[in-house]
C-alpha cells in the first residue's frame, strides 16, 4: 500500500472512530417541496453538505467535483463526478452515513 493512501485510510478510520453520525434533519432541510414527485435538492449536494460541515472543506478532505481517474465500483457519481454522497448516504442510519465500512470504502476506487 502506498504511504500516502495508507495515511488517508488511517485518517478516515480515526475520524470515524472519534465522532458520531450527523443529526437527523427534516426532508425540507435539503429538499425543495415536490409533492412526492421526485427528490429535488435545494442546491448542489456538496454545498448542502458543507452548509453543516464547513470544517470538512478546510481539513484537506477528499476532493469532490472531480472526475475519478479510475473506475468507481458501486459508488454513485453525479454527472460522472465525485460528490460527498459518493461515499456518504445522507439518508442512512449507519455510522457516519458511510455507504460501506470505513476500512473498505477507499478501496472501491483506490487499488492498494
Amino acid at each position: 500500500m502506498k504511504s500516502g493512501l495508507l495515511i488517508i485510510v488511517l485518517a478516515i478510520v480515526f475520524i470515524c472512530s472519534a465522532t458520531s453520525h450527523a443529526v437527523e434533519k427534516k426532508c425540507e432541510f435539503c429538499h425543495a417541496g415536490h409533492n412526492g414527485t421526485g427528490g429535488l435538492l435545494k442546491s448542489d449536494i456538496n454545498e448542502l453538505c458543507l452548509d453543516c460541515h464547513q470544517e470538512r472543506a478546510a481539513k484537506g478532505e477528499h476532493k469532490v467535483g472531480m472526475v475519478p481517474s479510475m473506475p468507481v465500483n458501486g459508488m454513485p457519481l453525479s454527472d460522472g463526478k465525485i460528490t460527498c454522497a459518493t461515499c456518504h448516504n445522507p439518508h442512512s442510519k449507519a455510522k457516519f452515513m458511510l455507504r460501506k465500512p470505513a476500512d473498505q470504502i477507499c478501496r472501491e476506487c483506490h487499488k492498494m
